[in-house]
């Protein structure tokens, strides 16, 4: 049955699939795709969240490195 010629191009004559694909892979309502949207949406809150906190930690701590670079030229 697996890889059978005959049976493929039988299938392939009649337009259907030569594999069965359940529902939930067909359409987008399937449980992974649900997931994927809520991750997506956190990931949006947390860029949203920092917009509003400022500049972030690592930017922070970059910008006092390089101006204290800047303003210690005394030698």
């Amino acid at each position: 049955m697996l890889e059978n010629p005959k049976i493929i191009a039988k299938l392939k004559e009649e337009g259907k699939p030569s594999v069965v694909v359940p529902e939930e892979f067909k359409k987008k309502s399937g449980t992974a795709n649900k997931i994927l949207e809520l991750k997506e949406k956190e990931r949006e809150k947390e860029k949203e969240k920092e917009k509003d906190e400022g500049p972030s930690r690592k930017r922070a701590r970059w910008y006092a490195f390089v101006f204290s670079l800047a303003y210690n030229t005394s030698t």
